[in-house]
């Protein structure tokens, strides 16, 4: 049985493809497929306002890996989510995501903990970065 996500991705991913004037290679419906993924918590934020915000400050952020993926292909995610990709400090090919996350500190965690369990779950190769700030 689809999900009202997977009836939303195909006609969205038509769309897409139709409006922008885009091939629909199997490139860009990878690009755009994880794309969706990652907008599916793009607003989850607003989850984590009543979570204490106690604790030290931190920049937690979820990051995806994408190694051996063409510029293009990092640029066409961006494009369709809106969302920066910024290449990890470490570890090549990785790119921290620019969520809004909620608060900045347990309520950053938190909310970064939720977004990794969220794409994990999607099926998306993600990981944490943790940084103390």
């Amino acid at each position: 049985m689809k999900t009202l996500g997977d009836l939303l991705s195909t006609e969205a991913r038509e769309d897409y493809f139709f409006n922008m004037n885009t091939p629909a290679t199997k490139s860009n419906v990878e690009a755009f497929d994880i794309a969706m993924k990652l907008m599916s918590v793009v607003h989850s934020d607003v989850l984590f306002n009543n979570v204490e915000d106690g604790g030290t400050c931190n920049l937690d952020s979820v990051y995806i890996k994408l190694k051996g993926r063409r510029k293009s292909f990092i640029k066409l995610i961006q494009d369709i989510t809106g969302l920066e990709l910024y290449h990890h400090p470490y570890y090549r090919g990785a790119y921290i995501i620019a969520y809004d996350y909620a608060g900045q500190a347990d309520r950053r965690a938190s909310h970064v903990k939720f977004i990794y369990d969220e794409l994990t779950s999607r099926g998306l190769d993600v990981n944490v970065y943790y940084q103390i700030d």
